[in-house]
């Protein structure tokens, strides 16, 4: 659920982040925001790949490295 409000908000907000981040001259700070944005989505879809075959969470081969 937390993935698909994320992924919501990150395609309605992308009209004005195009606007306001990429067709602003690149400096640290326009890395950093994109950095800190989209690693969280890659992190996301990681995960969902590395686990998507673990139907059992008490699997061991399924357990999160560290729990939130």
């Amino acid at each position: 659920m937390t993935t698909d409000i994320i992924m919501v908000f990150s395609a309605l907000t992308f009209a004005q982040e195009v606007e306001l981040i990429w067709r602003q001259r690149w400096s640290l700070m326009t890395f950093l925001y994109l950095s800190v944005r989209y690693a969280g989505i890659g992190y996301v879809v990681m995960v969902m790949l590395a686990y998507r075959e673990c139907s059992n969470y008490f699997d061991d081969r399924c357990r999160l490295p560290c729990h939130i």
